[in-house]
């Protein structure tokens, strides 16, 4: 069984399909290893890092910058 966030990246993929969009976009702060694996196995892939791109209890986190594109194959990246 999926987990949660599974499926609910699963059903915000099927809407933006119907929609017609063609690319989707996240950022997940790079020490999220749970937000590394769901978006990885979804099929998205790192476009970069965001150095210090947030500000959580006074220390500064870097993000990956995460993007799919529809007409690439699904699965596993990097």
């Amino acid at each position: 069984m999926q987990g949660l966030g599974a499926r609910l990246l699963a059903e915000m993929e099927g809407h933006v399909r119907r929609s017609g969009f063609h690319r989707v976009e996240a950022t997940v702060r790079t020490a999220n290893a749970r937000g590394l694996v769901l978006y990885r196995k979804a099929g998205f892939r790192i476009e970069g890092t965001r150095r210090r791109a947030v500000f959580i209890d006074g220390v500064f986190h870097d993000e990956f910058y995460f993007a799919k594109l529809h007409d690439e194959p699904s699965g596993p990246s990097e």
